[in-house]
């Protein structure tokens, strides 16, 4: 038997050589997808439709199950947004740890509580809800858990007009050098060149230390900030391999596991008694950055609630639009996915199979198509 999703079709095997056999479960598996559709694919009636018995594990140890798996393949702030995510539907259905059975959770129940969220954040807040809970309830499917997912069929979330205008976005080459200009020192005209050039995240390029630095062979060797990936990324722009050629000269006596920035380190990394990295006081100063570049406006402190649960007004330049820029440049000229996911890591396990095995040459040839900005 075959079916289509989207423009990709899957085939599988009924199982039986016996004809009469075969076309009882057809008709089950259109039954069943039917109800998918629907949303009426309950565990009851999946149960009822194949005879078997239904799953009964509570919610709380489903969400419990999951968070041991994540704790060990995401980054500490990562992972308090995902317990943030799943603590939340747990609030939300008054779980306790007997009730309710996950299997019983219908695709309603979850829709209503990601709308629910919805309103009081923005479309890509909650559909990052949507996507851990996805992640969660296919992991009790892989577990044997629950037979069906009640959040297979609900769709993403579009973003409103206002938050499709305030959409991060990439620099323009423009903006890249207006923002270089107005950089207050060298820490941030050496962020922007080598954010634009490695696609490293904020707190990776401000704790980046002399021993992630190989100059002979040129390649930055760090640890992403948010998964366990380490990323080998080549440094291919003549200018960038100037200023860490610069900094090494003015820094002769640097130890290896000295930080090239140690004051915008200390300013990223936890303080004493807190466990997450502090990206704020980064982001901030960024931020004046772009205001004195004159591509965003001051910060306007206005009651727009506390906490994660509010919407905030975005700017669509940050930081993290110099990693926008670098994956653009790259496919723009002829990098495949594969090479722009090896560069910039990857929470996902499933994803970071499809891009361990690309060579280092491939990477530095795709690298060397980058333009250069700064002369």
């Amino acid at each position: 038997m075959g079916w289509r999703v989207g423009k990709k079709l899957f085939n599988r095997s009924t199982g039986t050589s016996d004809r009469k056999q075969a076309e009882k479960r057809i008709k089950l598996y259109k039954l069943m997808a039917e109800a998918n559709r629907e949303k009426r694919l309950t565990e009851d009636f999946y149960c009822s439709l194949t005879k078997t018995e239904a799953k009964r594990v509570p919610l709380c140890e489903v969400a419990r199950a999951f968070l041991t798996k994540c704790k060990g393949t995401l980054a500490p702030g990562s992972f308090t947004r995902y317990k943030l995510v799943t603590d939340s539907l747990r609030e939300y259905l008054h779980a306790d740890e007997s009730t309710p059975i996950a299997a019983e959770v219908s695709a309603e129940t979850i829709q209503q509580f990601l709308n629910d969220a919805r309103v009081r954040t923005s479309s890509g807040t909650a559909n990052y809800y949507r996507a851990v809970l996805r992640a969660m309830f296919n992991h009790a499917l892989e577990g044997d858990k629950i037979s069906t997912s009640p959040i297979a069929n609900i769709d993403r979330f579009k973003a409103n007009k206002e938050e499709a205008e305030n959409r991060r976005r990439p620099f323009e080459l423009a903006e890249i050098q207006a923002a270089y200009n107005a950089a207050p020192n060298g820490f941030w005209r050496f962020a922007i060149v080598c954010g634009l050039y490695t696609g490293l995240r904020l707190g990776n390029v401000a704790t980046l230390r002399w021993r992630d630095v190989d100059l002979d062979r040129q390649i930055i060797t760090v640890v992403d900030i948010k998964s366990p990936d380490e990323l080998k990324i080549p440094i291919c722009s003549g200018f960038l391999f100037n200023l860490f050629t610069e900094l090494r000269r003015k820094s002769p006596r640097a130890k290896p596991e000295d930080y090239i920035f140690p004051e915008y380190a200390t300013m990223y990394l936890p303080k004493s008694g807190d466990e997450e990295n502090d990206s704020g006081a980064l982001s901030a100063e960024f931020r004046k950055v772009l205001v004195a570049a004159k591509l965003c406006g001051d910060y306007e402190r206005k009651d727009q609630g506390t906490g994660r649960s509010c919407r905030r007004k975005t700017s669509p330049l940050s930081f993290h639009s110099l990693r926008h820029n670098f994956i653009t440049m790259l496919q723009e000229r002829g990098a495949s996915q594969m090479v722009a996911r090896q560069l910039v890591g990857h929470n996902s396990d499933a994803v970071n199979q499809l891009y361990t095995h690309v060579s280092p040459e491939a990477l530095r040839k795709s690298l060397k198509r980058l333009p250069e900005v700064f002369k």
